[in-house]
């Protein structure tokens, strides 16, 4: 799973208006992370891959707010599908990596890379029409073997930027720099 958020937290230090800080500001800030996520998640989504659609798919938005002596709302755009971090070139604790697959890594699985050929190369493309099968399966080979050796690096896998989620959230980090300022602006407006 590859995973991008935005955590808005406040530490209260005057508790005049605490007992309703918290409300305040989860009624505030909510609906303000709903939106930057879903600009994010649109954004996110115009810049994956299509192929099978399962990336693309795989993706969605989420925002929680936390209550009882935490005012902290959090939202993160995330894309569950198998090969989510080899997209978004993601380790375990989703920080970014060089790679999404490194060099030297175990080849890729032949079965999936084996449909992304059949779609990516056309019939008319292959060399010997009588014997398709085989030479997609030597194509397939030809091409794990090279993704073996040199690894997977966002900016080579298609001719879009590398990490959909990442490269969205890092171009709305104005807008969501601006909607956090007001959300925050009309929370400490209200006490």
């Amino acid at each position: 799973m590859a995973e991008r958020g935005v955590e808005v937290r406040f530490n209260v230090i005057d508790t005049t208006h605490f007992e309703s800080f918290e409300p305040i500001f989860e009624e505030e800030m909510t609906p303000v992370m709903t939106v930057i996520t879903n600009k994010v998640l649109g954004d996110a989504e115009t810049r994956a891959p299509v192929d099978r659609n399962f990336f693309r798919g795989s993706m969605q938005s989420l925002v929680e707010a936390y209550i009882k002596g935490s005012a902290k709302v959090t939202g993160r755009v995330v894309a569950t599908a198998p090969h989510a971090a080899v997209l978004e070139a993601v380790d375990e604790q989703g920080n970014e990596v060089e790679f999404g697959r490194r060099p030297g890594a175990k080849f890729p699985p032949l079965d999936q890379l084996r449909v992304w050929v059949e779609r990516h190369i056309a019939p008319d493309q292959l060399l010997n029409l009588e014997d398709d099968d085989e030479e997609i399966d030597q194509i397939t080979f030809l091409v794990g073997r090279a993704i073996a050796r040199r690894g997977l690096r966002p900016e080579l896998r298609t001719n879009k930027p590398g990490r959909p989620i990442g490269d969205a959230f890092r171009a709305n980090a104005e807008f969501i720099d601006k909607e956090i300022q007001l959300g925050i602006d009309r929370t400490l407006n209200r006490l």
